[in-house]
């Protein structure tokens, strides 16, 4: 059977043909493209961007109307304040704050952890401190205004504008090499050291003081005018011993002589002198300055004796023709005289009863070099060979590296134009209302030391009502004096300077005479009352025995002084500092010993006396527990006087502050963020203005020189003793911060 075959199916049909009909264009031939919007140019990313961006605005201004909401209808919350000036406030407590101390345990660590932490001790200091910082931005501002010289300038500007210029200018004192001290030194008389023309024939005892005195320089004795303390009215002649150091402020002490003789030397050296003669010469000059300070060491509370004449002097210190020295000094001046029956005040009689037989013992050779010794110090004012030298014996003797150059022409610019330059750095930096601020602190703070003598309990009425009256009678000098913003005076005062800008260290030199000249020609004048005894650009107030206190321009900037602060940081702060010299008013040197017009005169009972001893005891034995290590402890009696004015001063100024709240009749809002009343802000302030940061070659040399404790005592020790700082921080009774025992006079 044959196989079956299926038929192929028949092909597909072919597809239908598709006519394309075309459709007539709406535009003419050769028409340009349509034109795309701006929109439909950008690419896919401009797009999303642009739609970001308009969201974005729209959230800014939704938050600024929220918070223009809150700012303008809410209440701060907690009662803070918000503005930009408290927020600030705030920031720099906290700043310097370590919050992770209990303030009741440490609250100098708690004031100032963060400003240790944050703080670096300068290669050419061995200490900073919120004070050595107000400092250096005070030298900062002078620098600024004494580099602008400007054509037309008065003479009170042109003159310290140009020495600053001189001094900088390191190219010309190179020029001029060693000649300028060379002739400084031939003008004084023979360095023995340096010249080996030196016969003893050339001594003169009488000569050299005369001219050492008049530059400034005190090597053996001190002669000066001032008030007669027994008639504020008269200027008298001081006589006192001289000053311990040999030069570069150098007191031979032992540990460090060796090094000392070895830079000595080499300056010498330098100066022509030979090694060997040199080297046997500094070893007596040396042993000279250790005797002379044996016989220094006198207790200075115990000066003041009747005033002799100027006959009696030469009668019982026949060593010295004293009637000689003082015409030689002040008959220069101008046309005072000086006669055997001008009266003299001796503050040291038993060092000059001393000095003569040792000055009979001592070679003239050794004298004549311990008198000329100080002129060295004139060798910073020459070239970069000797400013070497100086700044090598910074390094070797001081352990610090020399200062920048800028701040040693400002110092040394300070020194010869002090009121000129004072004038410049108050026309640029002074608040016109902070006269007016301080004033207020100053009335307010006597109130307080009013109420709290009215609350003493072991004064007697007779003395406390002379204390009222001294304190009522207290003036304050406050910013600057006036005299300062007299143009035609200033241009005068320093016009007998030349100022050259290729004599530098003549400049230096004819500045420190006027300036001793002039303390001589006031010896037949009667003390100037409204004359300032230190200068507006100083960062020191100063108590004077006129019973003035002196708050110059330079100490009334941050941070003791800040005219936005809050109350609580402007009596915390500010009024802590200046009611510590209310108390230094009624007791340090002297200071109890004059009354209320500035005459010697002891109102204090001798029950008062005792009363006041006793009490002050306390700080003594307190202060005497602190340590600087495991062996060393503080001296509380060497630093006793400003450790009651510290704890004085801090009762004072919070009484003040709490008589302020209550006038107010509110307590401010509180500085955001800080989580602190105003009472613990105050205490907190007072605390900040002693942050101090020192090394530990150095915290020994402190506790051994300084009348103040150091500033982590200063805190430490007055809160301990404040019961108001307990209270506020709710310290437990008996802890560190809360002893149970308390030291306290006022």
């Amino acid at each position: 059977m044959a196989d079956s075959v299926e038929p192929e199916p028949p092909p597909p049909p072919p597809p239908a043909e598709v006519v394309v009909t075309p459709v007539p264009s709406a535009l003419p031939p050769n028409a340009p493209p349509p034109r795309q919007s701006c929109w439909e140019k950008r690419s896919t990313m401009e797009k999303v961007l642009v739609v970001f961006l308009i969201l974005l605005l729209i959230v800014c201004l939704a938050v600024v109307a929220i918070f223009l909401i809150y700012y303008f209808f809410s209440t701060p919350p907690e009662g803070q304040c918000l503005t930009n000036k408290c927020m600030h406030l705030a920031t720099a407590l906290e700043s310097k704050m370590d919050k992770s101390v209990d303030p009741c345990t440490d609250f100098y660590q708690y004031a100032c952890g963060g400003w240790k932490n944050k703080n670096t001790i300068r290669p050419d200091r061995k200490l900073i401190s919120l004070s050595s910082v107000l400092q250096d931005e005070t030298y900062g501002k002078i620098k600024t205004s004494l580099e602008k010289r400007l054509p037309g300038d008065q003479l009170y500007r042109q003159q310290p504008s140009a020495f600053y210029a001189a001094c900088m200018d390191i190219d010309k004192l190179n020029e001029r090499g060693d000649e300028p001290f060379k002739k400084l030194v031939k003008s004084v008389g023979k360095f023995p050291s340096i010249d080996p023309s030196w016969q003893e024939t050339d001594y003169d005892l009488e000569d050299l003081l005369i001219k050492l005195l008049k530059l400034g320089f005190n090597p053996l004795i001190s002669i000066n005018v001032a008030r007669d303390p027994d008639n504020p009215n008269v200027n008298r002649l001081f006589i006192s011993d001289g000053n311990p150091a040999l030069v570069f402020n150098y007191v031979p002490d032992g540990a460090k002589d060796k090094k000392f003789e070895e830079q000595l030397v080499s300056l010498l050296v330098k100066l022509g002198a030979n090694k060997t003669v040199a080297e046997e010469d500094v070893k007596d000059i040396i042993e000279l300055s250790t005797k002379i300070r044996k016989i220094n060491r006198v207790n200075k509370m115990d000066l003041l004796e009747p005033t002799t004449r100027v006959r009696q002097l030469e009668v019982k210190f026949p060593w010295l023709k004293w009637l000689d020295v003082f015409q030689g000094l002040v008959g220069s001046s101008g046309t005072v005289y000086v006669g055997p029956e001008e009266v003299v005040i001796n503050t040291v009689p038993a060092y000059f009863e001393k000095l003569g037989p040792l000055l009979n013992s001592t070679s003239k050779r050794t004298l004549a070099n311990f008198l000329m010794l100080p002129t060295l110090s004139f060798t910073s004012a020459l070239g970069t060979e000797y400013i070497t030298i100086l700044d090598k014996y910074r390094k070797e003797m001081q352990g610090i590296q020399p200062a920048p150059r800028w701040e040693t022409c400002v110092e040394n610019t300070i020194r010869i134009f002090p009121e000129s330059v004072s004038r410049m750095f108050v026309d640029n930096n002074y608040y016109n209302q902070t006269k007016e601020y301080v004033q207020t602190l100053v009335n307010d703070l006597t109130l307080a030391f009013t109420q709290m003598l009215d609350d003493n309990d072991w004064m007697s009425d007779e003395t406390k009502k002379a204390t009222i009256t001294k304190l009522k009678s207290l003036q304050a000098k406050i910013g600057y004096p006036d005299y300062i913003m007299d143009n035609a005076r200033l241009n005068n005062r320093y016009s007998f300077i030349p100022v050259k800008d290729t004599e530098y260290m003549e400049t230096v030199v004819e500045g420190t005479r006027f300036a001793v000249a002039e303390n001589f020609r006031k010896l037949k004048e009667s003390p100037e009352k409204d004359l300032w005894p230190v200068y507006p650009v100083s960062v020191n107030a100063h108590y004077d025995q006129r019973n003035e206190i002196v708050l110059p321009a330079g100490i009334l900037q941050y941070p003791i002084f800040n005219p936005d602060y809050s109350s609580s940081q402007m009596y915390g702060a500010t009024g802590s500092y200046i009611a510590r010299l209310f108390a230094k008013s009624l007791i340090e040197f002297y200071g109890s010993q004059f009354n209320s017009q500035g005459e010697k005169n002891d109102w204090w009972k001798k029950e008062d006396k005792e009363r006041f001893n006793n009490k002050a005891a306390c700080f003594v034995q307190q202060y005497g527990c602190f340590k600087w290590d495991r062996l060393r402890s503080l001296d509380g009696e060497k630093t006793l006087n400003e450790n009651i004015a510290d704890n004085g001063g801090l009762k004072q100024s919070y009484k003040a502050y709490r008589n302020f709240v209550k006038r107010r009749g509110a307590e401010e809002l509180r500085l955001p963020g800080l989580q602190l009343n105003h009472d613990q802000v105050f205490f907190l302030s007072f605390a900040q203005t002693l942050c101090e940061k020192a090394s530990d070659e150095i915290k020994p040399d402190i506790n051994e020189s300084s009348s103040s404790a150091p500033s982590r005592y200063r805190v430490m020790g007055s809160l301990q003793n404040s019961a108001a700082f307990s209270f506020a921080f709710n310290c437990k009774a008996n802890s560190r911060m809360n002893p149970l025992g308390k030291c306290e006079v006022w």
